[in-house]
């Protein structure tokens, strides 16, 4: 702001002491339930620094996931290398070609906002104890993977939440999975079962296999798409947590409301129907 005094103009200056948590709260209104219970609070493990991984992790880090206080964290893990080619749906810019995903990703949020607490881990999710986490982001695209994780979570000690995602039908249909750890949700077999699931490229493919098996090209805002369903199933867990198995399918060509469906245990499936 310009003063003019005398024929002299001045400045104004404001100075503000910051915050690391005030600058997440800024986000919210002041009566909002996710503003007393944020990601401030979780431990949150993203596997996957692709596509989707990469434009997530850059919003879960700005609605305050790795924020230093007590021991929450965000861990970034994935042991892939960033290519010239993963650039047009990327998070990140060229000057990261040849480095670990992970590592890369975490540096530049890290640039971005100074005070998280992000951490890299670049390996195989095999070799992670996912038991120190509230949160299991599955953001791969490999339903191998997801179909290990599902099994994984029933197995684990804590209360975790695993959020799966990924984009189907060529770059027009987002798909997402919510599995909370109790004895009565159902698996990702029981969901892949059901009516709502997409099974169009189950008949095309044995089974979806991300980027790296047949390059299918869709826009950026399809990731980014895939990633804001993310965060808004992550936010209403944290506003009233997931008590059953929810699956969520979203058109974005054209752009659709979000369908949900609570997926029940399904009696043909082998692998939780025992337990």
């Amino acid at each position: 702001m310009l003063l003019k005094i005398k024929g002299i103009f001045f400045t104004r200056f404001f100075i503000k002491k910051i915050n690391p948590i005030e600058l997440i709260f800024d986000n919210f209104d002041d009566d909002s339930n996710y503003s007393r219970s944020t990601l401030l609070y979780k431990k949150i493990a993203l596997i996957g620094a692709g596509t989707l991984g990469s434009n997530l992790a850059n919003i879960l880090m700005r609605n305050g996931s790795g924020l230093p206080n007590t021991e929450a964290t965000l861990v970034i893990i994935d042991n892939d290398i960033f290519k010239p080619e993963n650039f047009s749906r990327h998070h990140l810019g060229l000057n990261y070609v040849g480095l670990p995903k992970a590592a890369a990703l975490a540096h530049d949020l890290k640039i971005r906002n100074p005070y998280a607490n992000i951490q890299e881990k670049i390996n195989s999710v095999e070799k992670i104890d996912l038991n120190n986490f509230d949160i299991i982001i599955d953001s791969t695209g490999e339903e191998a993977l997801t179909l290990y994780l599902s099994k994984s979570v029933h197995k684990l000690k804590t209360n975790a939440l695993l959020i799966s995602a990924w984009i189907t039908d060529a770059g027009k249909i987002i798909e997402a999975f919510a599995q909370p750890n109790n004895a009565k949700s159902a698996c990702f077999n029981c969901c892949r079962k059901s009516a709502i699931y997409t099974k169009a490229e189950i008949q095309k493919l044995p089974m979806r296999d991300s980027c790296q098996s047949i390059y299918i090209p869709f826009p950026v805002t399809a990731s980014l798409q895939a990633a804001i369903l993310v965060s808004k199933i992550l936010n209403q867990h944290i506003v009233s947590p997931y008590k059953t198995t929810t699956f969520f399918k979203q058109t974005i060509e054209p752009i659709d409301k979000v369908q949900t469906e609570i997926i029940d245990k399904n009696r043909d499936c082998l692998i939780c129907w025992k337990s």
